[in-house]
């Protein structure tokens, strides 16, 4: 079945009639020949979730799907007759949430925040725009904003509504590696799918126990619980360096380490997935040994808070560069010549695990107490996750990844 798929695409641009450089935000519709196939020849590895608060059911996720080595999620999309007549709206948004990191379908401890991203077909996408934007400060309101339309972060209705060929028309020029890749990259979105018996399912992440120690009501981790969720592995990195995910099968690992962050970190409790939780969907998970259902929480823990801190250092670089007087400023230059060519869905990505340790030792020598990339967390907490993330490293492979693994400067 073909089907379109509105996508973001960024590209270095001289508008007509301008000085400098702008980066070129626009959308394009793809089309895509989506392949279709039984439910008999598909396997469901786990039936749908659901967890009970207070007498209320509240629905996490819906079943999953093995076909071909892979797993997919339902999408909420059906077809007839050959036309999508649900659900069609995530797929003619480009830009639907930009700005958001908000998490994909997950069940929460709390039972008011059983939410999913709508987008997720363009999410990733996003996430290398966006990652980009901020390495160059450029992802805000300011002077440094120099994308083509301007980007205001939410809603991002002009780029929404400017499609790549009207573009064409106001420019004087454009990168034309910066198109293969965005186009690329909406290949590698759209082999993504799968129709089954007519309804839309989407290759994903594994499903994973998130054990997040972000501290509420002040900063105060006495006022704060451990939190224990049941989500889907992010997809982008996110700046939520104090959640620790875990795959399905080190339940168990994930329940010790919100008991010993609970006593470390001294904080009021452990919410966990309830034990109806434990009794009715755990055993269903019959192929938690699948590969499609692992990853290295070290690793992923190394990637996440390497990220975040790298993005934070390049933000602040830019806006307070006397505050970098005593880093060198090879060293950064090389950080923001590997975040401008990164790309996680097209295999590129950055050796966190080599660059961690003067990742950490910069952010904590220049970062003030409050850092506009981090300010859902207080800095005391980060500091925290910054040691477990690099104790982690032990528990990492020699090498983890081939693009920037240069050995990281002394700082």
């Amino acid at each position: 079945m073909q089907i379109s798929i509105k996508l973001p695409v960024m590209a270095r641009a001289f508008i007509k009639g301008a000085r400098s450089e702008s980066r070129l935000l626009v959308s394009q519709v793809h089309q895509v020949d989506v392949p279709s196939v039984s439910a008999m020849e598909t396997e469901v590895p786990i039936r749908t979730v659901v967890t009970n608060f207070g007498g209320r059911a509240y629905h996490g996720m819906r079943e999953l799907r093995l076909h071909d080595g892979k797993l997919y999620r339902y999408l909420g999309i059906n077809a007839h007759l050959g036309k999508l007549d649900d659900g069609g709206k995530m797929l003619s948004e480009a830009f639907g949430d930009f700005g958001l990191r908000s998490a994909d379908f997950f069940a929460s401890t709390e039972g008011r925040s059983d939410r999913r991203d709508y987008y997720p077909l363009t999410k990733p996408i996003r996430g290398v725009i966006e990652d980009r934007l901020d390495a160059l400060s450029m992802n805000g309101a300011d002077i440094r904003n120099r994308t083509w339309p301007k980007l205001f972060a939410v809603p991002a209705w002009e780029n929404e509504a400017m499609s790549l060929d009207a573009a064409m028309d106001h420019v004087q020029e454009v990168n034309r590696d910066d198109l293969e890749e965005a186009f690329a990259m909406h290949r590698a979105q759209a082999d993504r799918l799968l129709m089954i018996d007519n309804e839309l399912w989407y290759e994903t992440t594994p499903p994973c126990i998130a054990v997040e120690t972000q501290w509420r009501a002040g900063g105060k981790p006495s006022n704060s619980a451990v939190i224990v969720r049941y989500r889907h592995l992010p997809e982008t990195m996110d700046h939520a360096i104090t959640t620790t995910y875990y795959p399905i099968s080190a339940y168990r690992e994930a329940h010790e380490a919100a008991d010993e962050a609970n006593r470390k970190f001294r904080m009021a409790g452990v919410a966990v997935l309830t034990t109806g939780f434990e009794r009715d969907n755990l055993p269903a998970f019959a192929h938690g040994d699948h590969p499609a259902f692992q990853f290295d929480q070290s690793e992923d823990l190394v990637r996440r808070t390497g990220h975040a801190l790298a993005v934070t250092i390049l933000r602040n670089a830019v806006q307070r560069p006397d505050k970098f007087a005593n880093v060198g400023g090879g060293w950064l230059s090389e950080l923001e010549s590997a975040f401008a060519t990164f790309n996680p869905l097209l295999g590129r990505d950055i050796d966190y695990a080599a660059r961690l340790p003067a990742l950490a030792e910069t952010f904590l020598a220049v970062s003030p107490y409050k850092t506009a990339a981090l300010s859902m967390l207080s800095y005391k907490q980060v500091r925290k996750a910054i040691e477990v993330a690099v104790e982690q490293l032990d528990n990492l492979p020699i090498s983890v990844h081939g693009l920037a693994t240069a050995p990281a400067r002394a700082l």
